[in-house]
């Protein structure tokens, strides 16, 4: 079996791992099959597989998202593949990206210190608490989750994010000493 030369590594420890080259379904074209595959069902609206285990399993961390998302290009149904679907929109995946912020708007803009950012969300907190206690509504409840996750995520994703700070056996076990090359380049 051939493997990239762009992780090198991989073909080294190719006995270690399994190659699965027999699945298969009767969806017609892509966008059907990525929604079974991702989700169990060729229909939309379902909870992914990450959905499902981060429900299941929970978090190990309560700074980060229990459920990343490395997206590519080929994925047809972009954020349809990473839903929460009918659970909680705590449990959708959340995109890490290859250029710029890892997570979207993970910095501040400019001018906004982490203090003013976090006066304006205990605001925010607050009216949608209200909000919230009038309705019982759940779906507020997972947005006040969803904005406290992307705080406390400003707040240590950045570090957590820079490849710089690894050793150098781990830089060459992943090539990243090549790819930083290249982005330099």
């Amino acid at each position: 079996m051939d493997f990239s030369d762009l992780v090198s590594h991989m073909a080294s420890i190719a006995d270690d791992w399994a190659m699965v080259r027999s699945v298969q379904t009767v969806a017609l074209n892509h966008t059907p099959a990525q929604s079974l595959f991702m989700s169990g069902s060729p229909q939309f609206g379902r909870p992914s597989i990450g959905g499902w285990a981060l429900y299941g399993l929970g978090s190990e961390t309560q700074e980060l998202p229990g459920y990343v998302v490395l997206s590519s290009q080929a994925a047809v149904n972009g954020s349809e593949n990473w839903t929460s679907g009918f659970l909680p929109a705590v449990y959708r995946g959340v995109e890490f990206r290859s250029g710029g912020d890892p997570i979207l708007f993970l910095s501040n803009p400019p001018g906004l210190t982490a203090g003013m950012q976090r006066d304006r969300l205990d605001a925010l907190r607050d009216l949608n608490q209200m909000r919230q206690d009038t309705t019982g509504d759940k779906v507020i409840a997972s947005r006040i989750h969803v904005y406290e996750l992307a705080f406390r995520m400003q707040t240590s994703g950045p570090d957590l994010a820079d490849l710089s700070k690894e050793s150098e056996a781990t830089k060459e076990m992943y090539a990243l000493n090549d790819k930083l090359g290249e982005a330099s380049r």
